[in-house]
C-alpha cells in the first residue's frame, strides 16, 4: 500500500533508537488542507487493533483505516532538501498537488510532515 525507501528506513531506525521508541510503531496521519493539498504527521505510537500495519525491515508503520485511500501508493523518502538539510518527503499520487519527479533526485509535489521523526 505504501513504500519506504532504504534511506527513510535507515533514518527511522536511527530516530527510534535515539528517542527510545524502538518498541513503538511509526504512525502516519494525513489531513486535507483548504487548497486540497495533503499535510502529513509522523510520530511514534502504540499499535491499535484496527490499524493498517506494514513492516519495513523492522520498522513498523501504522495508520488508521480511514487514511488508507489517501495514502495508497505513497512513497516516503529521506532526502537532502538543501545543502546539509535533510528531511522526509511524501511522494503521493493521491495528493492533487503532486507532480511526479522528472529525474532522479527530483522531489516535485512532495510535502514534509511535522512530527518527531527527524
Amino acid at each position: 500500500m505504501i513504500t519506504l525507501t532504504a534511506a527513510a528506513i535507515e533514518q527511522l531506525r536511527l530516530a527510534a533508537q535515539n528517542s527510545d521508541a524502538a518498541h513503538l510503531a511509526l504512525r502516519i496521519a494525513v489531513r486535507e488542507l483548504a487548497d486540497g493539498a495533503f499535510d502529513y504527521g509522523l510520530g511514534w505510537d502504540e499499535v491499535h487493533d484496527d490499524d493498517m500495519s506494514f513492516d519495513f525491515k523492522g520498522v513498523e508503520v501504522v495508520f488508521a483505516p480511514q487514511y488508507g485511500p489517501k495514502l495508497k501508493g505513497m512513497t516516503i523518502d529521506y532526502v537532502e532538501l538543501a545543502p546539509g538539510q535533510f528531511g522526509f518527503i511524501f511522494l503521493n499520487p493521491n495528493d492533487p498537488h503532486f507532480v511526479p519527479p522528472q529525474e532522479e533526485g527530483a522531489d516535485g509535489g512532495c510535502g514534509c510532515g511535522s512530527g518527531g521523526c527527524g
